[in-house]
């Protein structure tokens, strides 16, 4: 959002804007290719040393929210840099291997680990 933003304000500013949502991008993409299964957690915390980690087990799901895919197209939109096509479709991909939307799912995972699926709706 920081991207569009970006887009439509001061001149001056753009770039630094642009700049800051690609960064932001940056870490959620990281939060998603360092998980076991290339699908981010509902939350993460950036410990002392900078790492980005899911650190309380009960952020350590998926729940479909599609704000980092989200920010993929808007920024490929913004830059046309590729590689936020390459990213948005690797998450599609993952998506569909991890979740009901495989032809198998008995093969579905959480996030970071191989716990029992859990059959509950997140309403907010």
């Amino acid at each position: 959002m920081i991207g569009i933003g970006a887009d439509d304000g001061e001149p001056e500013k753009r770039q630094h804007y642009l700049d800051l949502a690609a960064e932001i991008t940056h870490t959620c993409h990281e939060s998603y290719t360092r998980s076991a299964t290339k699908l981010g957690p509902e939350a993460f915390r950036f410990d002392s040393g900078g790492e980005a980690t899911a650190t309380r087990l009960n952020d350590r799901y998926y729940i479909l929210r599609p704000e980092v895919i989200e920010s993929y197209m808007y920024m490929w939109r913004l830059t046309h840099d590729p590689k936020y096509r390459e990213w948005g479709w690797e998450a599609v991909q993952d998506w569909v291997f991890n979740t009901e939307a495989h032809p198998l799912p008995i093969i579905r995972r959480s996030c970071l680990e191989d716990p029992a699926p859990q059959d509950k709706t997140v309403s907010e």
